[in-house]
């Protein structure tokens, strides 16, 4: 798809330095990676270019992601289960179809819903949205939470 990371508006500089920061060291990370990943005879295909059925494959995936949001026990294991999938073979086509770790794509997809439940204005608390996106540790959110969006989950109360 080619997108790395969208910002909606309102946005403050603060949260655009750190995504930038946050692109960055991903980058540094991918450059590394394949700099010590063995040479294989097989032809790789580019990130950007997602086959429909992996398309599909993974819109479905983010569904089962959002119907289990707040499941604590929501992970590699619950979601190879339901796609009939063994973990490493779920591992391995998440992290072809999206560059991260299935854990890192659960999280980010945790994430953005959680913002999106801030922006609305429907919680009253930081400990309520942690809660409903599956954080048992309200401080673990938070301070994930302002590593990805370079914003204080308790600034929009």
């Amino acid at each position: 798809m080619g997108v790395d990371d969208y910002i909606n508006k309102p946005f403050s500089s603060q949260e655009v330095l750190v995504r930038i920061k946050n692109l960055l060291y991903n980058y540094q990370q991918r450059k590394k990676w394949h700099k010590e990943a063995p040479n294989t005879t097989e032809e790789i295909a580019p990130q950007n270019e997602i086959s429909p059925a992996n398309l599909k494959w993974l819109k479905s995936v983010e569904e089962a992601i959002y119907q289990h949001i707040s499941d604590k026990r929501l992970g590699v294991t619950m979601l190879a289960y339901e796609f009939s999938m063994s973990e490493r073979q779920f591992r391995r086509r998440i992290n072809s179809t999206t560059g991260l770790s299935p854990n890192k794509y659960i999280r980010e997809l945790k994430l953005s819903y959680a913002r999106n439940l801030l922006e609305s204005g429907e919680y009253n608390t930081v400990a309520e949205v942690s809660y409903t996106i599956g954080f048992e540790k309200v401080a673990h959110f938070s301070k994930l939470y302002l590593n990805r969006f370079g914003k204080k989950a308790s600034s929009y109360f």
